[in-house]
């Protein structure tokens, strides 16, 4: 009876001792949560129309000219997200272990498992790709006002972004 007694008192003190936190198991579980290709790739399609300019850019710069540039980043997004993905968790669970202290990774993670952390990382690709379809559009707005002011500081400060002076003159003129 003692016996059984002391069994029960010692398991339930296993019992109510906090567990350790494995900082780096949390680390990697946050990051496989919230670094996932539907967030990636929810990215790629937002920025689909930038890549493929700067691709077809590129490739015509070396005399080939694509009829389907967006054919042509869909299946570079295919071939690439997964490795990708796996490259980008792997290299941010370090920058996750020297941001946050083992009880705050451990505090994140039970977050993300909760009712309202699952809801969010459901809904994190779509709000990425709003968030960079918003970003796009407010920066072609803001655009053709940033030229001027641009050219405005350049020539108030004095700044020389171009080795020839004529050059960066040229650069004033082009951006107002």
């Amino acid at each position: 009876m003692i016996r059984r007694s002391l069994s029960a008192l010692a398991l339930s003190l296993c019992l109510a001792l906090p567990v350790q936190a494995d900082p780096r198991a949390d680390a990697e579980a946050i990051v496989g949560l919230t670094m996932t290709e539907d967030l990636f790739g929810a990215v790629m399609t937002a920025q689909g129309p930038i890549i493929a300019s700067a691709i077809q850019n590129d490739l015509r710069a070396q005399g080939i000219n694509l009829a389907d540039p967006q054919r042509f980043t869909a299946i570079l997004t295919e071939v690439m997200l997964s490795e990708f993905t796996r490259r980008m968790q792997e290299e941010t669970v370090p920058v996750y272990l020297n941001a946050f202290t083992a009880e705050e990774l451990a505090g994140i993670l039970a977050f993300y498992r909760s009712a309202p952390g699952q809801a969010l990382l459901a809904q994190t690709p779509m709000l990425t790709q709003q968030g960079a379809n918003i970003g796009s559009r407010v920066g072609m707005e803001l655009g053709p006002m940033l030229g001027p002011r641009m050219a405005a500081r350049l020539e108030a400060e004095g700044i020389q972004l171009t080795t020839d002076p004529a050059m960066n003159q040229r650069l004033i003129d082009a951006l107002r």
